[in-house]
Formats: C-alpha cells, structure tokens, sequence
C-alpha cells in the first residue's frame, strides 16, 4: 500500500510514495494514480482501488483528464480501455488495429465522448469518437514532421518532433508552432506546454518562455527521470520514491 505524508518546505510540500513504478497523476478531489507491476492504483482517502488487464500487455499510458472517463493505453497492443471513477470497465478493449488498420502513438481525452488520436503509420492527428467508432476530424501533418511525443488537455493538443512543437486545438484548428530542441519531456498546460530539458523547466504561453526551476545540484530530484503532472497551478514530480509539489506561478 502506498503511503503518504506530507510537510511544507518553504512552497514546495513532499509527498512520500514508496512502491510506484510510475506516478500517473493526481485528480480534482486529490486522489493519487500510480503504476506498480503493470496494475494502476487509485489511492484514495478511504481506499485502495486497481485495475490490471494483464491480456493487453504493458500499460503505456493513462489519462485522467477526466476522472469519470478514465483512459488508459495498452500501445503493444494497439488498444484503450475506458474505465470509471471506481476503476470499472465503461468500454470493453478498443482494438485501433480492427477499427482504424493503423498503429496508434498516442490516446489522449478531448471533450465529450471524443480522443485524441496520432498515428505514424501516416503522420495524422485525428479527433476520433469512440461512441461511434468514427473520425470526426483528420489531420494529415507534413511528411517531415517526425514524431517525438505528445501531450494534451481538453482544449489542446502539442504534438513534439525533435525541433518543434506543434498546437491544434479541439476543433482541429492549427494555432501554432513553437521551434524548441533538447525537450525531453512535456505536457500540455491551459494554452500553453511546460517543458522539461537538461537544464530547466520552462513554460510557454502567448510566445513568451518563462523558467520554472533551473536544474543544479541544488535539486535533489532526478528531473531527467521523473515523472511530472501538472494541476490548478501545481506541479507534481515523481522522482522514483517520493512526490515533490512545487507552485506554478
């Protein structure tokens, strides 16, 4: 069982969080999700609730945008499962491979029962429905953008190569590119991202860049292996044994 304890330290407050492999998130009534021998954990004030699905291999990914409609992404097998508040199953397995013939890179949640959807098979964002099983939007990217990553909320997507950022946002539009290099992690904030090098934390909005937290040996988090999520203004690092919350100015 995880175990929590948390104390302040200047603005920072550190979260002790003993037996996760890997730190997923935290929601809006500050429940905690994390990742343990491929079996996802939502520890909450009262409880311990998982969910494992040991058929669809590796866990890839999980989105908890939306705590109600929870995604989680089994990418060796090319499928999401959808789950509920309590970890139940809303959808049995989507299989992308049957319903799309393509591979999919990356599931996120967009608004309604829609996701965001990016495939290398032909360099494509769609914004695809899984009520109807249909594509409600696609958006074919130019043949040299190669795909890094990708981060999302409801309003946006970025999608990263490895020298620019690209926004579209939940209508399809394209809003804007940023030329970034170096960017080894990120994820989608408000309008903007917040990106992780070897050097720094950055945010970037309305084409200004802002330094969160230089990384020096003042730190005693690994920044180039945490896992970081980001929540009404806070973010949140896993650095493999505790959680360190640090505000977002």
């Amino acid at each position: 069982m995880a175990v929590f304890t948390t104390y302040a330290q200047e603005r920072d407050s550190i979260s002790l969080f003993n037996d996760a492999t890997n730190f997923v998130g935290t929601d809006n009534t500050d429940n905690y999700y994390y990742i343990k021998n491929n079996v996802l954990y939502k520890k909450t004030k009262k409880d311990l609730k998982t969910y494992a699905n040991l058929h669809l291999g590796k866990i890839d990914r999980v989105d908890i945008t939306n705590a109600f409609k929870i995604m989680v992404f089994y990418k060796d097998f090319n499928s999401i499962v959808l789950l509920d508040n309590q970890l139940n199953e809303l959808t049995n397995s989507i299989d992308f491979t049957i319903i799309l013939n393509k591979n999919i890179s990356y599931v996120g949640t967009t608004t309604n029962a829609n996701l965001w959807l990016f495939s290398t098979d032909d360099n494509s964002l769609q914004i695809w429905n899984y009520k109807t099983k249909k594509t409600v939007i696609n958006i074919p990217l130019q043949s040299d953008f190669k795909y890094k990553t990708a981060s999302s909320n409801y309003r946006n997507i970025w999608l990263l190569s490895s020298k620019k950022a690209i926004r579209y946002n939940a209508y399809g539009s394209f809003m804007e590119q940023l030329e970034i290099k170096n960017i080894k992690k990120a994820l989608a904030y408000k309008n903007g991202i917040v990106c992780l090098t070897d050097t720094n934390f950055f945010y970037y909005k309305k084409k200004k860049f802002k330094e969160l937290i230089p990384i020096n040996k003042k730190n005693k988090m690994d920044f180039k292996k945490a896992d970081f999520y980001l929540k009404q203004n806070q973010i949140y690092f896993f650095d493999g044994k505790q959680i360190h919350k640090k505000n977002l100015k």
